[in-house]
């Protein structure tokens, strides 16, 4: 494996976006989403790192399009849906990667139909060459090529999303 991005590179970027997302949200209520598994590790950091004035709430999703493959099927389906009423209070869907656009779409607009204020995504990365619909992304940690990604909450199915850092494999 190959390190792309180092975990001092990542908590950096981690910052700079919160720091554009306390500035946003002065005096607003705001709800962080993190789409289960991947999302985690950006959404906790993401959390410490907001103006602690700012009232913010934490809710998850659990969403599927991968399986154990390397390739969305195309089809998201919902496994653990939000415990907590977003209604009026603006959302940031967090995840940790964009690929063909499928999964934040769909949230997005699934969100988006709950009476939120607004919805924005924030994702660690973006593969904008792989992408298939066309989806707005608000905060993004970096831009990749056309790899396979582990690290940083990102798996080969299951394996690696403890480490630190973002690797690439060999794996396509």
């Amino acid at each position: 494996m190959k390190v792309l991005f180092t975990s001092e590179q990542i908590e950096k970027r981690v910052r700079e976006i919160a720091a554009e997302i306390s500035e946003k949200y002065k005096g607003e209520k705001l709800t962080l989403v993190g789409v289960l598994r991947g999302g985690a590790p950006f959404l906790v950091d993401l959390m410490r790192e907001i103006d602690p004035d700012i009232d913010l709430e934490i809710d998850f999703l659990s969403v599927g399009s991968y399986g154990s493959a390397h390739e969305s099927s195309g089809v998201v389906t919902i496994h653990k849906d939000l415990t907590s009423d977003v209604s009026g209070r603006h959302v940031i869907l967090v995840d940790d990667i964009c690929d063909s656009g499928r999964t934040a779409q769909s949230l997005k607009k699934m969100l988006g139909g709950l009476g939120c204020a607004g919805v924005e995504v924030a994702v660690v990365l973006s593969k904008p060459e792989r992408r298939v619909v066309d989806v707005h992304l608000d905060y993004v940690g970096f831009l990749v090529s056309d790899v396979f990604v582990v690290g940083y909450g990102m798996d080969d199915d299951g394996r690696y999303r403890n480490l630190s850092d973002i690797c690439v494999t060999n794996i396509k």
